[in-house]
């Protein structure tokens, strides 16, 4: 079976052979999942530089959009699985609600759950209420 990371990777280098500006991957890039702002009404977070672990995921891959020198919208969400439990069905799928509150600039924005388990058949499940699609394979 395929490591985890060897599977992001081919991802990863598939994704830059085919995207075109403004789009752009990267790998391992941190979201926020929440905003809270100080007793002055300002972010407690860098909204343009988020930190894994200061209210941000960590995400396996996304894709994206650059709208000015330091400001770039997420697009696509990719994370990837080499076996799949309840519980990381669960995980990632409040991950995805809650980027999809933050970052709700990025309607067209989708999460990605890629899970390889073997060889054979791919199935895929879309749960509607935040647009993520769960790929099994």
């Amino acid at each position: 079976m395929a490591t985890e990371s060897s599977f992001v990777e081919v991802a990863q280098k598939v994704a830059e052979n085919i995207l075109l500006p403004p789009l752009f991957v990267l790998r391992g890039a941190a979201l926020l999942y929440q905003v809270t702002v100080d007793n002055q009404l300002l972010p407690t977070v860098d909204l343009k530089r988020p930190v894994r672990g200061n209210s941000a995921f960590q995400t396996d891959l996304c894709i994206f959009e650059k709208k000015s020198e330091d400001v770039s919208i997420p697009r696509v969400v990719m994370e990837f699985k080499t076996r799949i439990t309840t519980h990381d069905v669960l995980t990632y799928s409040a991950k995805a609600t809650k980027h999809k509150q933050v970052y709700s600039c990025s309607p067209a924005g989708k999460f990605h759950l890629r899970v390889r388990h073997n060889r054979q058949s791919t199935r895929m499940l879309r749960d509607k209420t935040a647009q993520r699609w769960l790929f099994l394979r």
